[in-house]
């Protein structure tokens, strides 16, 4: 039984750690609990909210190092999934770079369609609008900007009513 306690313990720490969102810290706890429990999944978590920390300082690179840390911890979970999503992302500006625009309209759509980060699907359909219009496909450039536009004013309207509701 003290087998058990110790890891338990030291998983309710780093849950608090988590919560607590000292990221750094939580990382540390969950990488010693070795896929304890739930620990595979905490562990993505706090590697993805690193990277967004790090997109927010604006560090790319750091960020998606710490995406593909949250998205090795467990592909499965939904952070590292939505790491999965900037990665795809990452890997559509560099295949644009290098003028593959097939594989770069590839990844634009798969990171859209699995990101829930709203600015995440805007910038991969941005990408997308981009490589059709490159492509010489205005027409698919345009409905992709189109659609892009009326989901922003969807969420736009739906924030403004949660406000009001909430005010």
């Amino acid at each position: 039984t003290v087998a058990f306690f110790i890891p338990n313990k030291k998983y309710k720490n780093a849950e608090k750690l988590l919560k607590n969102q000292k990221y750094t810290q939580a990382v540390t706890e969950f990488k010693d609990l070795g896929g304890f429990r739930k620990s595979k999944e905490f562990l993505a978590e706090a590697y993805y909210n690193i990277g967004l920390q790090a997109l927010n300082e604006n560090d790319e690179d750091k960020a998606s190092d710490y995406f593909k840390k949250s998205n090795d911890a467990d592909k499965s979970s939904e952070y590292g999934k939505q790491a999965g999503a900037f990665l795809d992302y990452y890997a559509a500006t560099d295949a644009l770079d290098k003028k593959d625009y097939d594989k770069a309209q590839q990844l634009f759509t798969s990171s859209a369609q699995a990101a829930s980060d709203f600015n995440l699907i805007n910038k991969a359909s941005a990408g997308m609008a981009q490589v059709s219009y490159i492509k010489a496909d205005y027409s698919t450039a345009w409905q992709t900007i189109k659609q892009r536009t009326t989901r922003l004013s969807r969420h736009s309207m739906r924030n403004m009513a949660m406000h009001t509701q909430n005010s």
